[in-house]
């Protein structure tokens, strides 16, 4: 049997070197975290110019797979706990409404 290894995320970045002050400082955005971070920035600006000022999880993962919205949804899971995004869910099994705590 192998014996697993951990391995340190290299690239990683820390919040306040990107401009963000993160709930608990010692938090690290990792290289997924910031193109989360990114795609997010970009889906939100393109829905101001419309005139919407959030986004659902729902339209983000919409025509993927199973395996890329659970690990889209563990990203989402990331940058919350991170202080970086909330979101909330009206009624079970419903669109995640994702928020922006800070400009990206």
């Amino acid at each position: 049997m192998k014996r697993r290894e951990s391995v340190e995320m290299s690239g990683s970045l820390n919040m306040d070197d990107i401009g963000f002050q993160a709930e608990q400082p010692e938090q690290v955005l990792s290289q997924m975290d910031l193109k989360m971070m990114q795609y997010i920035s970009e889906r939100l600006s393109l829905l101001k110019e419309k005139g919407q000022e959030q986004i659902g999880f729902f339209s983000i993962v919409e025509g993927e797979t199973k395996e890329s919205k659970l690990k889209a949804f563990q990203e989402l899971l990331s940058l919350e706990a991170k202080g970086v995004i909330s979101m909330q869910q009206e009624e079970p099994f419903g669109d995640i409404i994702i928020i922006q705590k800070e400009e990206l």
